[in-house]
């Protein structure tokens, strides 16, 4: 039996009439054993800094991996930094010298049996210091900001200090990643600080979640407010007899501050997405929970992130297993675009792979290219391993589903090719399942090649005509990034093109 609220059967009707298709790209990077991707930003050159994990590279068992990319996601360099253990990257920003500074936690290196830990590289990724915090128990940093004086915010969780099962963990830093000081905050329960932001007025606030004020123990979302030592300006929870987690927030130019996370108060199995819109005092503006739920299935939905959009609507970004392609089994990446002042549901987009799960865990919006970019994993889409990706588009119409992928390898063969762009009159574009040549000379003749991002052989044919100008690619598995080399009597050519399948 299917149990929905009013909002969702009328999101799912509308899913159902105005479903169409729309091409996102979805770059995924990693090698032969799992990676994962949890933070994103946009860096002085206008490209892009992103940070998780990996399994294939480094020197343990899981180390922090960082991918920089320029502004048409053309690969850089990546970095794997950690020891002998497991180190994992949440956060990441850029520094002013162009290098960056991530947060996330290590157990092979520090007090405890997990330490909070902050790691300082170069503009290439180089390590140039790293620091532990933390004591003999588990200790985690999920989030940072830079401060006005150069030094360094953290915040996450300890259970080597405070009062309870978890509290909430503030950790400042100098420039140099010195601790200055640390505070904790929470009681008797479990207590986490999930995600960092400052604010219009010089002050910090974090999201979390808070058990020790709930009667049930269950959890609350969780709203802190902050100056630069520490102290607190206001601490606020919201929620009910079930469990509910703020995982990140951001704040608007009005000062208004919007959470997003998940709740059980659906469902006691199944989470929804819940949104909060806060006032600058703490006191709830509107909330609101979306979501599906399906008895047979696992119906999670949970938000990740928020993007300030424009004036009138507002992007959470989500996991879903309600809608698109995932059918209950696989996660989809979800945008709701919301009213601002009431939150009620305007439209959305799904991207994912049927048969494989795609998240996002955080999302940055370029206001001057009208993009939408957002790191996370593609889970078991080549050798049944999971690759940190990123998708990134400008499509935010009704309901549509996206089941192309694109697969780039990244290797320099790229560069060495692709951009050896020889254009002259001939051009070749791709028309749903034919490569389609244009301007090509009755008197030569031609061989075309696709070749796969590390110069690998996958399709060639011979033309001898002007007449033969479309190639059946359908029964070719190309499918993703290709270079396409044309050759002539009188000169070569070069494309970089995009392959999309039909699932």
């Amino acid at each position: 039996m299917k149990n929905v609220s009013i909002t969702i059967l009328l999101l799912s009707l509308f899913i159902s009439l105005n479903a169409q298709k729309d091409t996102a790209y979805i770059y995924t990077f990693g090698g032969e054993n799992d990676e994962q991707g949890r933070d994103i930003e946009l860096t002085l050159d206008s490209g892009f800094i992103m940070v998780g994990s990996t399994s294939s590279f480094g020197a343990g068992n899981s180390d922090i991996y960082m991918v920089k990319v320029d502004s048409n996601i053309n690969y850089q360099w990546s970095a794997a930094i950690g020891h002998e253990f497991t180190e994992f990257g949440h956060a990441v920003k850029q520094t002013a010298d162009s290098g960056y500074i991530v947060c996330g936690y290590t157990n092979s290196i520090g007090a405890g049996n997990y330490d909070a830990y902050l790691v300082r590289t170069d503009k290439n990724g180089k390590l140039l210091w790293e620091k532990t915090f933390g004591g003999f128990d588990w200790d985690f940093a999920y989030d940072l900001e830079i401060t006005a004086d150069g030094g360094f915010l953290l915040v996450g969780e300890t259970h080597s200090l405070g009062a309870g099962n978890a509290d909430a963990y503030l950790i400042k830093t100098d420039k140099d990643g010195n601790l200055l000081w640390e505070k904790t905050l929470g009681g008797t329960g479990k207590d986490i600080a999930h995600g960092l932001i400052s604010t219009n007025d010089g002050n910090f606030a974090f999201c979390g979640e808070n058990a020790s004020k709930n009667p049930a123990n269950k959890g609350d979302a969780w709203l802190v407010k902050f100056d630069g030592n520490g102290d607190t300006l206001f601490d606020k929870t919201y929620g009910n007899n079930e469990s509910d987690v703020a995982l990140n927030l951001q704040t608007s130019k009005q000062g208004r501050y919007f959470l997003t996370g998940k709740t059980f108060e659906k469902s006691d199995t199944h989470s929804d997405n819940l949104i909060y819109s806060i006032n600058s005092n703490g006191s709830i503006y509107w909330s609101k929970i979306y979501g599906g739920y399906e008895a047979n299935i696992s119906a999670d939905d949970f938000s990740t992130d928020f993007i300030d959009y424009n004036s009138d609507t507002i992007i959470v970004v989500a996991r879903t297993k309600s809608f698109g392609s995932g059918s209950g089994k696989y996660f989809n990446i979800i945008f709701l675009q919301l009213d601002r002042s009431t939150g009620n549901f305007v439209y959305g987009s799904t991207f994912g792979n049927p048969q494989k799960g795609e998240y996002c865990s955080n999302c940055i919006y370029n206001n001057n290219k009208k993009l939408l970019s957002c790191v996370g994993v593609s889970e078991g889409f080549e050798n049944n391993y999971s690759n940190l990706s990123l998708l990134q588009t400008d499509t935010l119409s009704d309901y549509v589903e996206v089941n192309e992928h694109r697969m780039d390898s990244l290797q320099k063969t790229i560069s060495s090719m692709a951009n050896k762009y020889e254009r002259g009159n001939i051009d070749i574009s791709i028309i749903d399942d034919f490569a389609v040549l244009t301007g090509l000379n009755e008197a030569s003749s031609y061989s075309v090649t696709f070749l796969e991002t590390t110069g690998k052989l996958i399709y060639s044919e011979q033309i001898s005509n002007k007449e033969k100008h479309q190639l059946l690619l359908r029964n070719s598995n190309i499918h993703g990034l290709f270079i396409v080399r044309i050759v002539s009597n009188e000169n070569e050519f070069y494309f970089k093109k995009l392959i999309l399948k039909n699932y």
